[in-house]
């Protein structure tokens, strides 16, 4: 009987564990190929729902603000409010090429007015803020016909009650016989889709005396 060398068993021995060895390869090239196949699918499903997600995005507006017909010198004892004879809301888009759609479209809820003193005075009336509905058109405007920026709680305080002739018609901060404020305008809405908008502020430089019709 011829004996088998030790050298013989090693090939023996690869000869029997190598066909295991090619079998658990391709398994494995098999199962990471399914794996590639899914993470594939997954993606284009996932790409597939980002489409509409695009479509109803409504953000990219922006809002501003401009004056028509705004008073520059108001008399205090004349009148107890300010207007503006035509305020505009554009509405801006921010980025034109991606599209625009109704979902853009804003509706106005809320106008606030503050004030800021254009002379040497600190103090300012109180917020003017009230209710205010409309809808920009996206890319439109939308227009406003004599809207107040001061009401009776602004007008008959401090400062501006300083003016008043039974008030002595001097800001007693100041010793002036005027004041002059910035009226600071900004407002609110929402998208159609559902995103929060605010417009640029929009200011405006006017004089408050004691009367334009009566001399003092």
């Amino acid at each position: 009987m011829r004996s088998v060398n030790d050298s013989e068993l090693d090939v023996m021995s690869t000869k029997q564990i190598h066909p295991k060895r090619e079998k658990s390869n391709m398994r494995f090239q098999g199962l990471r190929a399914t794996i590639r196949l899914v993470l594939v699918l997954l993606a284009l499903a996932l790409w597939g729902c980002d489409e509409p997600l695009q479509e109803n995005d409504a953000g990219g507006i922006a809002l501003t603000v401009e004056f028509q017909s705004a008073p520059t010198i108001v008399g205090v004892n004349d009148q107890n409010r300010v207007t503006i004879g035509q305020m505009n809301i554009d509405s801006i888009a921010v980025n034109p090429d991606a599209g625009i759609s109704s979902l853009m479209d804003v509706e106005i809820s809320t106008m606030e007015v503050t004030y800021t003193r254009a002379d040497t005075g600190t103090r300012v009336p109180v917020p003017y803020v009230v209710q205010l509905l409309g809808t920009v058109p996206a890319d439109g405007t939308l227009t406003y016909s004599n809207i107040p920026v001061l009401g009776i709680e602004q007008m008959r305080a401090e400062p501006l009650s300083d003016l008043l002739f039974e008030n002595g018609a001097v800001d007693k901060e100041t010793g002036n016989d005027y004041i002059r404020l910035n009226v600071n305008v900004r407002v609110f809405g929402r998208t159609r889709g559902g995103e929060e908008v605010a417009s640029r502020l929009r200011g405006e430089t006017v004089e408050f005396v004691p009367s334009l019709v009566t001399s003092f």
